[in-house]
């Protein structure tokens, strides 16, 4: 009696473990419930002080609803796919071919205006850099215009389909900011915190994703994506949404028309105040109004990371953390960043030595080799530039003396815009109102 007791409740068991592994394979984002959802802002976009202060140096997303609506974002309200093939219908696009994505798919090119005739019905996905001709109807947002943002734009990526797209689960080193034309997405967002439990299995380091199948999470092969706490994030037409850098995300769009671009900015570590004290304007601006950045502009901040929680950074400790492969290299790239040759580096000297010349000389400390005809490039681009600064002091030279006698009537003006803003970002700050 005992025998056949023990069998009944080992088959038991066995049945009921089966049953709860089977019934966990489950979609990503369907897999548990979330653990919370990010933080809301109806209508508009934070100011750049506010935005960085809050989410950027913080690490939290935020969900912008109906901030497309109040803000008179062209393409928001022209983009339809009549006028996107009458306008633009000779671009030539990459598109990606599936909607589950593949990080070893290769993209095909096709027309705009072929892709609009087929895209509806077809298994293809498009994903790529806004063209310059449609620049001036892609907004940079009033969050990304001063303090350094602007200065650190990295790409403006369209993302059109028929909807049914699956990312992979993964991060990206910048952070990113992803405005929603039509249709929905589904976000499921993972705390980068959580590296060691979603990296523990089936990680890819060149690409920075998970190999989890995104439409049956296994609880067996991947304990750590499944068991981490996540964050959803339901956006509609007309919302943005903040995600941080390097937090682990996998996006999902339901069927239907569904267009997004997203801005992609090299993640700062210091936010330069002063550049937004007079800066007043609240205005979307067109992207055509924008430079990006030299991708040596990632290359500072991944370098800069290693020394994140620090005021300023000592001789001492600046050779010991800065990566390059002899203390020789580091003095040599510490004399180039020490422009008042003290004792310490601050934040606002590791953000205005120039980036390009730095990896010129010492690419041992930022980890590239450079080439012979890269090296001339940069030559030649600082000699251009030595040139027009001559030219500029040529003409400031010259116009001294009827600069001087200009009148100031717009001072008062000017310094009543700046007070106006402070105390804006202050009661922001004091009551937590948008």
């Amino acid at each position: 009696m005992k025998k056949q007791l023990k069998v009944v409740i080992v088959l038991s068991l066995l049945v009921s473990l089966s049953i709860v592994v089977v019934g966990q394979f489950k979609k990503l984002g369907s897999h548990k419930p979330p653990s919370k959802g990010a933080t809301i802002l109806a209508g508009k976009f934070p100011p750049p002080t506010v935005f960085y202060s809050h989410f950027i140096e913080k690490g939290q997303p935020l969900l912008m609803k109906g901030v497309l609506n109040e803000t008179g974002y062209t393409a928001f309200v022209k983009w339809t796919d009549k006028y996107l093939g009458t306008k633009y219908g000779s671009e030539i696009v990459e598109i990606e071919r599936g909607k589950k994505e593949d990080r070893d798919g290769k993209a095909i090119e096709l027309t705009l205006s072929k892709y609009l005739e087929i895209y509806k019905s077809s298994d293809l996905y498009m994903v790529h850099t806004v063209p310059d001709s449609m620049k001036d109807e892609v907004l940079v947002p009033y969050s990304l215009q001063c303090g350094g943002f602007q200065d650190n734009l990295q790409d403006a990526v369209l993302w059109f389909s028929g909807g049914s797209t699956k990312s992979v689960l993964h991060y990206d080193t910048v952070d990113n900011i992803n405005c929603l034309l039509d249709g929905e997405k589904k976000l499921v967002l993972i705390d980068k915190r959580y590296k060691n439990m979603v990296e523990e299995h089936g990680w890819v380091e060149d690409g920075a994703y998970s190999q989890v199948d995104v439409d049956a999470v296994d609880p067996g092969k991947f304990p750590g994506v499944y068991n981490a706490a996540w964050f959803q994030i339901n956006m509609q037409k007309g919302d943005c949404v903040y995600i941080p850098y390097k937090w682990y995300h996998h996006v999902y769009s339901p069927p239907g028309r569904n267009l997004a671009v997203n801005l992609w900015f090299s993640h700062l570590w210091w936010f330069n105040q002063t550049d937004c004290k007079d800066y007043t304007s609240k205005e979307s601006k067109p992207l055509s109004e924008f430079s990006m950045a030299s991708p040596n502009m990632q290359l500072r901040s991944e370098f800069l990371s290693r020394f994140d929680g620090h005021s300023g950074v000592s001789q001492k400790s600046f050779i010991m953390n800065c990566g390059c492969t002899s203390d020789q290299d580091a003095l040599k790239l510490w004399e180039m960043l020490n422009k008042n040759k003290d004792r310490k580096l601050t934040w606002e000297e590791f953000y205005s030595f120039d980036m390009d010349e730095a990896v010129m000389k010492v690419p041992q400390c930022f980890n590239v080799d450079i080439d012979e005809e890269e090296e001339e490039s940069v030559e030649d681009k600082m000699q251009e530039e030595i040139k027009v600064d001559i030219g500029k002091d040529e003409t400031k030279d010259e116009n001294v003396e009827s600069s001087s006698s200009e009148p100031v009537d717009n001072l008062g003006e000017s310094l009543g815009s700046v007070e106006s803003q402070d105390k804006d970002i202050k009661d922001i700050e004091k009551n937590n109102r948008w």
